[in-house]
């Protein structure tokens, strides 16, 4: 096959007020030399970014006996992390009222989605009974409505978020159909059988996308971090799912083209990363050995493999969150920057940890400096560790029936804060916005224009080859995409459609630096 000519991809800029189009590759190393001047402004000098685990992570297995250097002073995250995992440690948990079935009411709609599941929760609601209490629509939507309330958001959804608006005016049974939004992932929970497949599919459920946040899984699920933060690289191979802020722009209803397939990237960071555990799942006696289930990712040998893993597929993520708290909306880069000495209490990105036995909860947060307006440290602490084996049965049944929930629990609460730390990312304005936001989507297009015409080419490799034993036809492979290779034949915002053309626009305002 005969080697595909490229030409320099070209971008759109104003300087002067006169539109002129440069290469991309002057605007990406601008950018780069821009978001190193900004992390000089937030990160002590003595933390080290690369690859690897970094010297400025400091790990914690034991939540309730932290080192004085993060109890002390972490103290915001940590009390607001107490807050949190009380929400799924109470002896009464909370769900909703409309979560119980109305055998007269509900006769008419038994094929609805949402009475089939209320009809699979109708099991465990009496099993439940003594450690549950039930939330009225109204008290539903006082809590959604209030930012600083810890718990479960039973109405944060990417269906009904345009239905809240009128809440007052919403049908009875319109209010117990939006309360329901969450049922079904809790079902699945409940009835998880202890499979790793299944395990595979049920957590990630459980974090429905919203107008904010979406999931990214295996095999789609790519990081695309270049230097100065790090370089591109595979996530570790533990690490099996991502919830990433969605977008930028007022929440909408569809996924775009560029949420579907871009990697996590500085313009949309993890909120929390899925990771697998080191106990294994057994398979079960009657499968024979060549037809068991080879999970999609690896297990650690030990949960302290899988916290390192997490750290490092959290750093720039974690970083990005800091640079947009601590410069987003301010015009120039001479302008006062946001102070670093009372951190946000959401700037945490979790790390769920699923294995054959149990769900860790982890927490990665920055630490400030005591003396100067910037962050010296990562820290990363197990929040705590649930219950999460195989169905249950004999005298724990009951027992075991509330862990399930707890889970379920602890995974909405979760979703709860992603959601809060994307709203961080909303109504953008000002230089960082600008100069690295808007080069870093364009950048992601550039990324989803590559790997598209990867698929092309070994696809036309197959073709031309046959069957030959040396094709290799793994479409969505993690290896590194960062090439300025392959013009796009995709259309889309930021590309053109002309295979002889690779250009985008990007535009900051005056330029004339």
């Amino acid at each position: 096959m005969a080697p595909r000519r490229h030409q320099p991809r070209m971008v759109e800029v104003r300087r002067d007020g006169i539109p002129m189009k440069v290469p991309f590759e002057e605007v990406k190393q601008n950018q780069e030399a821009q978001l190193e001047d900004l992390l000089n402004k937030t990160i002590s000098s003595d933390e080290t970014l690369g690859a690897g685990l970094k010297p400025g992570w400091q790990l914690c297995a034991d939540f309730d006996n932290l080192p004085l250097n993060v109890s002390g002073e972490c103290g915001t995250a940590i009390q607001y992390l107490q807050r949190l995992r009380a929400e799924w440690r109470a002896d009464k948990m909370i769900i909703p009222a409309g979560w119980q079935m109305d055998p007269e009411t509900e006769a008419a709609h038994e094929c609805r989605l949402d009475t089939l599941d209320a009809y699979r929760m109708d099991h465990w609601l009496p099993l439940l009974k003594g450690h549950i209490c039930y939330a009225s629509y109204d008290d539903l939507k006082e809590r959604h409505d209030n930012p600083s309330y810890p718990g479960v958001d039973f109405l944060l959804s990417e269906e009904v978020d345009s239905e809240l608006d009128d809440w007052e005016n919403t049908s009875e049974l319109q209010r117990k159909i939006i309360s329901r939004s969450s049922l079904h992932a809790v079902s699945l929970i409940l009835y998880y059988d202890g499979d790793e497949k299944v395990a595979e599919s049920v957590i990630p459920a459980v974090l429905t996308s919203n107008s904010r946040c979406w999931t990214k899984c295996r095999p789609e699920l790519r990081f695309a971090f270049y230097p100065p933060l790090e370089d591109s690289k595979p996530p570790g191979a533990s690490i099996d799912f991502a919830y990433v802020v969605r977008t930028l722009e007022e929440p909408f209803g569809a996924p775009s083209y560029e949420e579907l397939y871009a990697p996590v990237t500085i313009a949309h960071p993890a909120l929390l990363v899925g990771a697998k555990g080191p106990a294994r799942w057994t398979p079960a006696s009657w499968l024979v050995e060549n037809l068991a289930y080879s999970g999609q990712t690896a297990q650690p040998r030990t949960l302290g493999n899988v916290m390192e893993e997490l750290s490092d597929a959290v750093h720039s993520s974690l970083t990005a969150h800091l640079l947009n708290t601590k410069f987003r909306n301010i015009e120039t880069p001479l302008s006062e920057s946001h102070s670093l000495q009372v951190l946000p209490q959401h700037l945490i990105i979790f790390g769920v940890v699923f294995d054959a036995e149990h769900l860790y909860i982890v927490a990665h947060f920055p630490r400030r400096s005591i003396s100067q307006d910037r962050v010296d440290k990562y820290i990363s602490v197990i929040v705590d560790k649930l219950p999460f084996s195989a169905s249950f049965a004999g005298p724990t049944y009951i027992d075991d029936a509330v862990g399930r929930l707890r889970v379920a629990m602890a995974l909405l609460v979760l979703r709860k804060h992603a959601s809060q730390l994307a709203k961080l990312w909303e109504h953008q304005n000002g230089f960082w916005y600008r100069w690295i936001i808007n080069v870093e989507l364009l950048r992601e297009w550039f990324f989803i224009q590559d790997l598209s015409q990867e698929s092309v080419d070994e696809d036309n490799e197959v073709s031309e080859d046959g069957d030959d034993d040396g094709s290799d036809s793994g479409k969505g492979s993690d290896k590194d995409e960062s090439s300025d290779s392959g013009e796009g034949s995709e259309d889309g915002e930021g590309g053109d459609s002309d295979e002889d053309s690779d250009e985008g626009k990007y535009s900051d305002g005056d330029e004339d630096d």
